[in-house]
């Protein structure tokens, strides 16, 4: 399988969401980022496309992934 993250010209707009999660009893607050896809239009031009980077997970904004046919 081959692995490749991308970008589109379209800036896609981040959510912010609060979250109150319970552990060992106690309630803690955190914050979910989530990309807000329905801000693109239905055609999206792609900027680039590159082997996909785990260190740059945050920065794609689609991932694509190949499935190889066994030979």
């Amino acid at each position: 399988m081959e692995i490749s993250g991308g970008k589109t010209e379209e800036q896609i707009k981040l959510i912010e969401k609060k979250q109150t999660i319970t552990r060992k009893g106690k309630e803690h607050e955190r914050t979910i980022r989530e990309k807000d896809l329905t801000s693109l239009s239905k055609s999206v031009e792609i900027k680039s496309i590159e082997k996909y980077n785990a260190a740059k997970t945050s920065d794609y904004q689609f991932v694509l992934f190949k499935l190889k046919k066994d030979l």
